[in-house]
Order: C-alpha cells, then sequence, then structure tokens
C-alpha cells in the first residue's frame, strides 16, 4: 500500500501515466495544488474568467457538454444571489449608466454583466459592445 501511495505522489515518467510518451508534456508535472492556489489567490477576476475562457476552448465537444451540466449544477445553488444582479445585466436601462469605463466600480459592473448577460439579449450585448470598443482599455 505505501508503495502505491509513493508511486502516487512522483510525477509519472513517460508513457506511465496511461497516454503515449510522446503526447506528454512538461506541464503535466505541475503541482495541481499550485495551480489551485495561483488561480485562486493570484489572479484578479477578470484575468481567471479569460483563463476559463481559454481552457473551455480548447476542450473536445463532450468535455464540455460534462462541464455544462456541472455547470448548471453549481449556477442552481446560486440562483437565488445572482437573480437581481442578472435582472440589472439585462435591463438597457441600468446598462445605460455604466459609461465611465475610467471608474474601476463600474468596470467591475459592466465585468458582472457581461458575465450575465443572457445569450439571446441583442440589445444589451450592443450597449456593452458601445461602451467597451470606445474604452482604452489599457
Amino acid at each position: 500500500m505505501a508503495a502505491a501511495e509513493d508511486r502516487a505522489k512522483k510525477p509519472a515518467a513517460d508513457g506511465q501515466d496511461g497516454g503515449p510518451p510522446s503526447r506528454q508534456h512538461p506541464m503535466l508535472r505541475l503541482d495541481k495544488e499550485a495551480v489551485f492556489e495561483w488561480f485562486g489567490l493570484h489572479l484578479s477576476p477578470a484575468r481567471r474568467i479569460e483563463f476559463m475562457c481559454g481552457l473551455l476552448h480548447m476542450c473536445q465537444p463532450l468535455e464540455l457538454r460534462f462541464l455544462g451540466s456541472c455547470l448548471e449544477d453549481l449556477a442552481r445553488k446560486d440562483f437565488h444571489v445572482l437573480r437581481d444582479f442578472e435582472i440589472r445585466a439585462n435591463s438597457p436601462s441600468d446598462l445605460g449608466l455604466l459609461s465611465d469605463v475610467g471608474d474601476p466600480v463600474v468596470r467591475s459592473k459592466l465585468l458582472v454583466s457581461l458575465s450575465l448577460l443572457g445569450s439571446e439579449n441583442r440589445e444589451c450585448a450592443g450597449l456593452l459592445f458601445r461602451v467597451l470598443s470606445h474604452a482604452d482599455l489599457t
């Protein structure tokens, strides 16, 4: 039993993790806990979203379906908390007030609005696009 635990702690040599040796990458040897710490403690919310979008773009369709199911379950538990924010994020009158992108509070509200924007809400998407396309975000 102890030998199995020792093997689990050591990084896999080429081909020993079930994958072909030619497909392995040095990143596979990263410590999972270090990645979690980096993601959770060292990235801003905007960078976290950017990182997650990058990972999602690399997923296969079956992986995306699985993640979608997981996300639906996780989102259900926060539905009541986010309901008011979602209503405001999809309200043209509320979004019209968010025009000063230089203000950190406005930028934060824009990020929340983008995150909660309904996928078929073209009017609010257009408002957000116009505000963000005229902003100097450098």
